[in-house]
């Protein structure tokens, strides 16, 4: 590794990973940390806990559960099925779901448009398996994605005809990010992106509607298709920048420092895109650990749900967390445009935060709740709750309030009350 990336992506002292980096690493990469994990995380030490999530991500998954969804044809069931996986639930990789659906973010294709719930599920199956992958071949597969070539008309851009909109959002969204790219790298590179065609739920290039001249792009000409357009994208410095600035903003702070980005950048392309190898170096950092890197993003709808199913167990069916999760602002297989969700702050608004309070009380009413609390006293509850939902952080400043308030009230209801004050407190928002 260069002075540069030693410098920047240095490794987190072995004795500095204690409870409260444990509780950091897991909310961050599984959605919610009990203290159970926690204390093993802790027993097992930093480097074999990420090589395990790490194994855990690149494993063998089963999804055959789709067939069965993609008959019913119901959205909604579909929705509730990937949010029990991003839950950990039937055993799943919650960072290889994570992953899973940041590249759904990236590459974001909505259910609104494509109509046809068999695509969408297709390509949620091949983000998955392509979760680790190298960046590249996951480029290449959602450009011929069927469903991507319906979402963004790919599978009308015929030679003489040529349509920009996947070029365009390749180079702006997908892959370089604004300012990287010419109109005429667009337009070239939407004619080598031509002659893609949806049949029979199967993508396909149909030879005579392929523009065959050569085409200029990234002052290179050649007679570029798909595959020579991808190797000419991935290989600008811009793309490793773009996809190093994802991740960190996924997994480390909404407004990362450049430096760290340019360093991870030149970690993905010094290891030609092995997303595993950077993410292991990236998640045992001491610029994951930072200080100001901690409980600085807001968790996603999907990630509220997934942790506080993590936490407490149990809880309201994953239908109704589904369907929740929409009402508070990400409805997945659907997301809201081209660009996906724009996360952190965009999630807190005033209707999504009602519904972030509704979605406490529904947590807080459920009949699991009560039993993953059986053990504890009634004077001990708020400390169970706290240790519980908010492990290794300070105590909320309105939590003795509170508890003065709670003399009044029967057991379950001083429960119900914690809890549901504790999942819609800011505190517990911020991962």
């Amino acid at each position: 590794m260069s002075a540069r990336l030693d410098e920047l992506l240095s490794p987190l002292a072995s004795d500095a990973f204690d409870a409260s980096a444990a509780e950091h690493l897991l909310t961050r990469v599984e959605f919610g940390a009990t203290p159970e994990r926690v204390a093993e995380a802790c027993e097992a030490g930093l480097k074999p806990t990420v090589a395990g999530l790490l194994e855990g991500a690149a494993a063998p998954f089963d999804d055959s559960a789709q067939t069965d969804l993609i008959a019913l044809g119901r959205l909604d069931l579909a929705q509730a099925w990937w949010l029990g996986r991003l839950a950990g639930e039937g055993g799943c990789s919650v960072l290889r779901e994570r992953l899973t659906l940041i590249w759904h973010g990236l590459f974001a294709t909505s259910q609104a448009k494509v109509q046809d719930l068999a695509l969408m599920l297709r390509q949620n199956s091949t983000q998955r398996e392509l979760a680790l992958a190298p960046f590249p071949q996951l480029v290449r597969a959602m450009l011929v994605d069927p469903s991507m070539l319906v979402w963004l008309d790919g599978d009308q851009n015929r030679v003489g005809r040529p349509n920009e909109n996947l070029a365009r959002e390749l180079f702006e969204l997908f892959a370089l990010g604004i300012g990287n790219y010419t109109e005429r790298d667009v337009l070239e590179a939407a004619r080598a992106l031509s002659g893609w065609t949806v049949s029979g739920r199967a993508a396909r290039c149909r030879e005579r509607w392929f523009d065959g001249a050569p085409k200029t792009i990234f002052d290179e000409t050649r007679n570029f298709d798909v595959d020579a357009l991808v190797d000419a994208t991935t290989s600008q410095p811009a793309c490793a920048r773009f996809v190093a600035g994802r991740l960190a903003r996924e997994f480390v702070h909404p407004n990362p420092e450049t430096d760290r980005v340019e360093a991870l950048a030149d970690l993905l392309r010094a290891t030609e895109w092995d997303l595993g190898r950077c993410l292991s170096q990236l998640l045992r950092s001491e610029w994951f650990f930072a200080e100001s890197n901690l409980r600085a993003r807001i968790a996603s709808p999907v990630e509220w749900s997934s942790r506080a199913r993590r936490q407490l167990g149990g809880g309201p069916a994953r239908l109704a967390r589904a369907q929740a999760a929409s009402r508070m602002g990400q409805d997945l297989f659907q997301p809201p445009s081209v660009k996906g969700w724009d996360g952190h702050r965009a999630w807190i608004g005033a209707a999504t935060w009602i519904e972030r309070e509704r979605a406490a009380l529904r947590w807080a009413r459920d009949p699991s709740t009560p039993a993953a609390f059986a053990d504890v006293e009634r004077a001990d509850l708020p400390a169970a709750v706290f240790a519980r939902l908010l492990p290794e952080r300070p105590r909320p400043e309105w939590a003795a309030a509170l508890e003065r308030d709670l003399d009044a009230l029967s057991r379950d209801e001083a429960l119900r009350t914690l809890v549901a004050a504790t999942l819609c407190s800011p505190e517990y928002q911020l991962v």
